[in-house]
């Protein structure tokens, strides 16, 4: 009975892998098939509507059972066991059905991307995307950054997607003070690069920088702001915002931006068509909850979270991440003494209507003194009922700066499969039974009716 509705694979992914549960090992009871007579690629089934229902619920079902089960001394239960090299780009699974290594998992462990994204949107246009991550590095090569990044956000958009990132390797901070100005060790240029090709950047959509920061713009007229800013002291009460530091920070996000854009221009103009929308994300964000598809959001809309996330139209990414940076570097306007970062750019976010949304995404940073968590009042629980976690920073740091997967990887260490044990590591992990029921109708196979 499973067997059969597994012929309609995207829903089961959407409810079994978000969850972060054990799966049972009596799912392998369900497909009855020996591997060796599964010979067609997942991906290749679901593209040329194969009506050979065994086998496409065998390719759809074996990612997501574990890679063993109990030995009853059947040889063809054990060969059942493996999943074929077709099914995962010849990568083999680890010992256990939860945890893969790193080595095993150079992208996802199975086509998330076919599965939910492309079925669920099937029915609309499919809209060409750019997805830009910019920023100083941080805790971009950390584990639960690259993995909601692309498991979260990339994935299951339901567009045709193209990955951009704008990355600076040295760490700064836009706050001096002393309770804020806590620095990530940088990482290696190398890592950051691994950390792009597991988000499917290709080597010419990235640019790696070495920073901290980038030059200020040579501005007769701004000269007199900068003496102020590099004279303030820490006994000013407003040093943060008059300090040359949040200068330099406000540079570098709108570089980074506008990095962006002329990463997006050149490949546009490689391809001979301009993209539909631009998504851009902060290099340090937890993508901590799966994103809905793009076919259910307004294409006209423009949606964004403070400075960390936007999703716009083209046109609009065009005000928000060219126009600042041109407006500044071009000595039309400066930062105003005691003014920040969010007014400057804001009058660009007004132009564009720009409409907030409660996006799942949380800043990662180190778990540490020195380093802010002041943000987690933008942590939700987006279908939380009252007695389930609440925003507040002992659940935003369990997400986030105390995961313990908020580091960088070991060579050959075991990890987990999805990123929702990703997200919810530091929390004890349910046994969970989900069971599919109600009737056939009429979505079968001519076959199988």
């Amino acid at each position: 009975y499973l067997l059969v509705l597994l012929d309609q694979p995207h829903w089961l992914v959407n409810i079994l892998d978000p969850w972060h549960a054990g799966r049972s090992a009596a799912f392998s009871a369900v497909v009855d098939l020996p591997i060796s007579e599964v010979s067609t690629p997942f991906s290749t089934t679901l593209a040329s509507g194969s009506t050979q229902t065994a086998k496409t619920a065998e390719s759809v079902v074996r990612p997501l059972l574990p890679s063993t089960v109990p030995d009853n001394g059947d040889a063809a239960h054990s060969e059942r066991a493996r999943v074929p090299e077709s099914m995962n780009g010849g990568i083999q699974p680890a010992a256990s059905g939860s945890l893969v290594t790193s080595q095993q998992v150079p992208s996802l462990a199975f086509p998330v991307s076919v599965l939910s994204r492309d079925l669920a949107c099937s029915g609309f246009p499919s809209p060409s995307v750019a997805i830009c991550i910019h920023g100083s590095a941080r805790s971009f090569t950390h584990i639960v950054v690259q993995r909601t990044l692309r498991e979260n956000l990339v994935d299951p958009l339901g567009a045709n997607a193209t990955v951009f990132a704008h990355i600076t390797r040295l760490d700064s901070r836009g706050d001096p003070f002393h309770k804020y100005n806590g620095l990530f060790e940088p990482p290696t240029e190398e890592s950051i690069r691994k950390a792009a090709a597991f988000l499917a950047v290709d080597f010419p959509n990235l640019i790696v920088l070495e920073g901290p920061n980038v030059e200020l713009p040579n501005c007769s007229s701004y000269e007199e702001n900068f003496q102020v800013r590099r004279n303030v002291t820490a006994r000013n009460p407003n040093y943060h915002v008059y300090s040359m530091d949040h200068l330099l920070s406000l540079a570098g996000q709108i570089s980074h931006r506008h990095g962006c854009m002329e990463l997006i221009g050149r490949h546009e103009s490689k391809v001979g068509t301009k993209f539909d929308y631009v998504v851009s994300a902060r290099a340090d964000l937890s993508v901590y909850i799966p994103m809905a598809p793009s076919c259910l959001f307004d294409p006209s809309n423009n949606y964004g979270l403070g400075d960390w996330f936007f999703s716009t139209t083209r046109q609009a990414a065009e005000i928000l991440n060219w126009e600042p940076y041109e407006q500044f570097y071009n000595c039309s306007k400066n930062l105003r003494l005691g003014g920040n970062v969010d007014e400057y750019i804001a009058p660009f976010q007004r132009r564009v209507h720009m409409a907030s949304y409660p996006w799942t995404v949380m800043i990662v940073r180190e778990d540490g003194p020195r380093f802010p968590t002041g943000m987690c009042n933008r942590f939700h629980n987006p279908m939380a009922l009252p007695h389930d976690p609440h925003p507040g920073e002992p659940e935003c740091k369990r997400f986030t700066s105390s995961n313990p997967y908020n580091r960088e990887e070991v060579q050959g260490e075991v990890l987990p499969s999805t990123a929702a044990q990703l997200s919810c590591a530091s929390t004890p992990q349910p046994q969970m039974a989900v069971c599919l029921h109600g009737s056939l109708r009429s979505e079968l196979p001519d076959e199988v009716s």
